[in-house]
């Protein structure tokens, strides 16, 4: 099922072309990623995604509804967003991010409750965090507790964006391995926005790589090695760390 469509997606901020006609698509249970060097739209194309900036032009089409016809409200609840510091509220607890939005909607202390305790168990986040405040927790478990309170709703699509580049290699690592197989658990469609090659090609089925605005090349990471485009092994030549 074709969960999200971008179709011509362009914006512009004064006579900066910030991304130039933009199409990409993404499936129920599809891992995709944005790569791209610092400046190359790729944090704007997700946050349009998420409705946060409006395209000059072009459409973005989720579950088939076009977001300029939809409730933002409504329409936000049923994605998920993690950014790269969290994004956590540093005066509430752990908990009380985690459950913020929903106690919002109404939900009721047990649905809550039992609520945390999936997510706790889903994200390996050690239960003792709930009562802490996110300065008292380590990056990882910060991460951990960001990515709990975005699938608290359970959302169908999941935005990361450089999720995991403000942790240690060895933090980072762990992570990576574990949001993959949650990944392939939940079976929710998953954009990840990354300049980190070996990132991508962990978690994605397909990459989009982006250089100045413009979608320059796209495939899995084996299809845009074989196809060797400039841009690709520009990128991959600079690259010292490549994956197995």
């Amino acid at each position: 099922m074709r969960l999200l469509e971008l179709e011509g997606i362009s914006k512009a901020y004064g006579s900066h072309r910030v991304l130039d006609n933009i199409s990409l698509s993404l499936h129920s249970g599809q891992t995709i990623a944005l790569l791209g060097s610092s400046g190359s739209g790729k944090s704007t194309l997700l946050r349009m995604v998420n409705g946060l900036v409006v395209p000059d032009t072009g459409r973005v089409i989720f579950r088939g509804q076009d977001l300029k016809s939809s409730d933002l409200s409504a329409f936000r609840r049923e994605i998920g967003y993690v950014i790269q510091d969290g994004g956590l509220f540093p005066h509430l607890t752990i908990e009380e991010n985690l459950t913020l939005l929903a106690q919002d909607l109404g939900w009721g202390s047990s649905n809550l409750l039992e609520r945390v305790l999936d997510l706790v168990r889903l994200t390996r986040l050690p239960a003792e965090c709930l009562n802490r405040y996110p300065h008292q927790l380590s990056g990882g478990q910060r991460q951990r507790a960001s990515i709990a309170r975005a699938l608290f709703l359970s959302p169908p699509l999941l935005l990361l964006d450089e999720p995991l580049g403000a942790l240690d290699p060895p933090v980072r690592r762990q992570l990576q391995d574990e949001l993959k197989e949650l990944f392939t658990r939940l079976q929710c469609g998953v954009i990840l926005v990354t300049h980190d090659m070996a990132e991508a090609a962990h978690f994605a089925e397909q990459i989009y790589v982006l250089e100045g605005g413009k979608l320059v090349d796209q495939g899995s990471f084996p299809e845009l090695v074989r196809q060797g485009s400039l841009c690709f092994q520009t990128m991959l030549s600079s690259y010292r760390c490549l994956p197995c």
